[in-house]
């Protein structure tokens, strides 16, 4: 749910009469530099991006010596990574101590140690920690803590850390409470069925708290489901920075809404056009592409189709393209041309590959480049606009694909599903620190996907597919409505894919059914009030806000006050979202503005690098 709305947000003390900025510092233990590739700490700084808290980080290698001179800036203070022995001096913890008492809260992640000399230990309240890597899952206590709040779904409130199919559990610190600095436990770990002890714990400390997390709340190595479900494991830290952030702010919160606009969270509504069926027509009338666009044109919608250019295979038809094109469907994206299970596989190509001498010559291999290079050139002949957006044939991942896209001009990119990557918000590859490997911190926004028209399972070594159909139309439109609810209850994003074609073994009769899927599936996303986008669109809105600081304070007397710094690139429909109903907005350079509820949007366009300041006043100080 949105932090707006999380009950008990308001019951915590209120702040001094003083005003209080609302703002929140990564703390980074000078060891962490050292003995890292800094990953956790991007990590962080990506969750707070993704919810929109305001929020400062150091840059790389950096000393934290300085950073315990500034404290009273902020409200909220995380210290990624592990919090080893020894790390804080008795001067920083004493600091930290009296941050938290004035009303701030600390987050702690991962402290070490067993014995209470230990001076992190002793600021979070803990008598020791244990290392493991045994542990099953993770059970969360919402009613400990107003942090916890939007945990509020069966999947939010147990967590496995790891299933059977996976050889290894990640590492979690079980925390023992200190029964004398009013610790609470927060969440559990259970080893199996067994409660093994606190991971999540609460000290309150004056008018504030320190947690101390023993997981990052974000690996989890279980696959409960792969797509067509509710998946927020790795949200979770987002969601608990959100309420931490609420909870430090005594519920009088500012943060940048992750909707370019009122609603409580976007539809992404997609479409893989890679059949003959999808380009051309037959027997099942116009191709499918074009019953697709006409149907959320009839509706008022916008969706992103993928395009594959298979001229090899002679299906590839640029007249649907110039179609989807007068239905408001362009910019389009790009599938590759040939759509081949290899595509993870092919070799890297010289880039210089171009149609029609591509794929025709004979023993010529497809190439990463071919693929990627050619369609696009073939897309942007047809539309005149050059695609930006990018999905991998069979959610296939080359290990340089990224290289290619990013070299290619491409912005996004869809070639995951929410069960390898458990986020739903879109994350930006160049800023995260989960797999540089793959990744190679290229300035792509990953778009995962939780909902598809398809079910694939492997049995011995065979793979299957369960074709979306009349039979299981009513299970799959239930499982994707659950998703949506899930995700819009958090201010996350839901990410659909439906192929425009009658799929594999039921006949060109389906094809109607397909269409069918996207109509009801939209409407409901329109009764409930939620926004339908492309990811091309919100993949340029994510960025222009990654890079746009929100400064704001709360004074009980006069309500909130602050400042925009827009970064290079210009904004519309920026929403920022306020723990209190407000009766008017004030910003001379923010342009037309609209008041929703606790949110107000900036329907103008801030241009970059722009200093914007306003002021929102609080009709119940």
């Amino acid at each position: 749910m949105s932090c707006a709305s999380i009950p008990g947000a308001r019951t915590v003390a209120s702040f001094s009469d003083t005003s209080r900025p609302l703002r929140a510092r990564v703390l980074v233990p000078p060891y962490l530099w050292r003995d890292s590739d800094g990953g956790e700490v991007d990590n962080v700084k990506t969750f707070l991006d993704q919810w929109g808290i305001p929020a400062d980080a150091p840059a790389h290698g950096s000393d934290w010596e300085n950073d315990f001179k500034t404290l009273d800036r902020y409200s909220l203070i995380i210290i990624p990574g592990y919090l080893e022995p020894s790390t804080l001096s008795e001067p920083q913890k004493t600091a930290l101590e009296k941050f938290a008492q004035s009303g701030g809260i600390l987050i702690l992640l991962k402290p070490i140690g067993e014995t209470t000399n230990d001076f992190a230990l002793n600021l979070a309240g803990l008598l020791r920690t244990e290392r493991r890597l045994d542990l099953t899952t993770i059970q969360f206590l919402p009613e400990k803590s107003v942090a916890l709040k939007s945990f509020d779904r069966p999947e939010e409130l147990s967590v496995p850390l790891h299933d059977a199919t996976t050889s290894e559990a990640p590492e979690a610190f079980l925390l023992e409470p200190d029964p004398t600095k009013q610790t609470q436990t927060v969440a559990i770990a259970k080893l199996g069925e067994k409660i093994a002890g606190a991971v999540l714990t609460r000290r309150a400390l004056g008018k504030g708290a320190v947690y101390a997390l023993g997981h990052d709340l974000h690996t989890f190595l279980h696959y409960r489901c792969y797509i067509n479900c509710f998946e927020p494991s790795s949200d979770l830290m987002g969601l608990f920075l959100r309420g931490a952030f609420n909870e430090s702010a005594q519920g009088h919160f500012a943060l940048k809404h992750t909707v370019p606009g009122p609603e409580n969270s976007v539809v992404l509504m997609t479409h893989d056009i890679d059949a003959p069926d999808s380009h051309r027509s037959g027997k099942w009338g116009k191709p499918g592409a074009i019953q697709a666009a006409e149907t959320e044109k009839a509706l008022g919608a916008i969706a992103t189709f993928n395009i594959t250019t298979d001229y090899i295979e002679g299906y590839y038809n640029p007249e649907t393209l110039k179609k989807l094109c007068a239905f408001g469907m362009c910019p389009l994206g790009a599938h590759s041309v040939q759509h081949s299970m290899g595509f993870g596989k092919q070799p890297l190509g010289t880039c210089l590959e171009s149609a029609p001498s591509y794929g025709k010559t004979p023993g010529e291999r497809e190439t990463l480049c071919g693929e990627i290079g050619v369609s696009t050139d073939l897309i942007t002949q047809a539309t005149g606009i050059r695609p930006r957006v990018f999905r991998a044939p069979y959610l296939l991942v080359h290990p340089n694909l990224f290289d290619v896209l990013a070299e290619k001009g491409f912005i996004a990119d869809s070639s995951f599903a929410v069960g390898d990557y458990k986020f739903n918000l879109p994350f930006s590859l160049d800023r995260i620190g989960i797999r540089p490997d793959l990744f190679h911190h290229r300035p792509i926004v990953e778009f995962p996907i939780a909902c598809e028209d398809g079910l694939g399972t492997i049995k011995n070594g065979v793979t299957t597919r369960e074709e979306l159909q009349a039979s299981n139309l009513a299970q799959f439109l239930d499982k994707w409505k659950s998703t949506i609810q899930g995700n819009a209850s958090n201010g996350a994003f839901t990410t659909i894919l439906i192929h425009p074609s009658y799929g594999l073994g039921v006949g060109y009769k389906n094809l109607p059914i397909k269409i069918k899927a996207i109509n009801q599936i939209l409407h409901f996303a329109q009764d409930e009030g939620l926004k339908i986008d492309t990811m091309e669109h919100i993949a340029d809105f994510w960025r222009a806000r990654e890079s746009t600081d929100l400064s704001a304070s709360y004074d009980p007397n006069t309500g909130y006050s602050g400042t925009l710094t827009t970064g290079e690139a210009p904004i519309q429909n920026l929403t920022l979202e306020f723990g209190d109903p407000f009766q008017t907005f004030v910003c001379e350079k923010c342009g037309t503005t609209r008041i929703v509820g606790n949110r107000v949007v900036i329907e103008s366009s801030l241009p970059a690098h722009t200093s914007a300041s306003f002021t929102a006043t609080n009709p119940f100080p």
